[in-house]
């Protein structure tokens, strides 16, 4: 009898241990976070997106008519979003996972010249695929084009349950710039960490002409005015309600807040 018990026991262990190396210890394995890969064309991709814990089989299926392509999403043979016909080259997917397990879809259309192009983040529910934001869209007043930047690093990047995308706005103030973009996950969805955020490239500049600066975003009280000429760096941008607005840093260190031009403006 005292056998068999340290038998039992015996096994019991081993299950244990078996168990725990194949990731049956009864926690949540959670998914590796990060962005995939460009889903290809009429491949089967098998991914959990909505986190009802059942695996979703996906294909995206590419159609040109003449010069415009666009990018068809299907989920479980339905068809649940299709990017808009542009004249592009190309239309394309990928998949971010959070830490969390959550997952969202970067979509984008893009044409021989990047500026052309539509960049969006959407989200899988219920069934139906629903937008979380059109990135060119953020600064769609001040610019004349815009695109999430891969090169030479990773346009999308996951750091927990946030991300943060890499921007390049041909920018009606600045020129091109490249912004960077937090965003963290939030009541089931993925929503911008604040207004304000930073820049990931050279941002000294000789100001073409004179302007004010302000002390706040959106203040009627001058901080200091900039002279023609004058080199200046670009330290934050901030961005509320549609509206864009740059944080002047003189050689001094003096901060003061431009409103930024829009294409009537400039």
């Amino acid at each position: 009898m005292k056998r068999i018990k340290k038998i039992s026991c015996m096994i019991m262990f081993l299950l244990v241990i078996l168990g725990t190396a194949l990731g049956f210890s009864g926690k949540t394995v959670q998914a590796a976070a990060g962005v995939s890969g460009n889903l290809r064309n009429n491949r089967v991709y098998k991914y959990d997106l909505d986190g009802n814990r059942k695996t979703d089989r996906i294909v995206l299926k590419t159609r040109r008519s003449g010069y415009n392509i666009s990018g068809v999403f299907y989920v479980n043979g339905k068809k649940v979003y299709s990017l808009p016909k542009t004249d592009c080259d190309y239309a394309g997917y990928r998949i971010i996972t959070l830490a969390n397990g959550k997952r969202f879809i970067y979509a984008w259309t893009e044409g021989p010249n990047p500026g052309i192009s539509s960049h969006r983040i959407l989200q899988y529910q219920k069934g139906k695929m629903k937008t979380v934001c059109i990135l060119t869209d953020l600064m769609k007043n001040y610019q004349g084009a815009s695109y999430v930047s891969w090169y030479p690093n990773r346009g999308i990047t996951v750091s927990g349950n946030s991300i943060k995308v890499r921007f390049v706005s041909m920018n009606w103030t600045t020129g091109g710039m490249e912004y960077v973009i937090p965003y963290k996950y939030k009541n089931g969805t993925l929503v911008r960490s604040g207004y304000s955020g930073y820049f990931s490239q050279s941002r000294t500049f000789k100001a073409s002409k004179q302007f004010s600066t302000y002390k706040k975003p959106g203040s009627r009280s001058r901080a200091f005015v900039v002279k023609k000429r004058e080199n200046v760096i670009i330290d934050k941008y901030y961005i509320k309600k549609g509206k864009l607005y740059l944080q002047v840093r003189r050689s001094n260190g003096q901060t003061g807040w431009l409103n930024a031009y829009t294409d009537k403006q400039r």
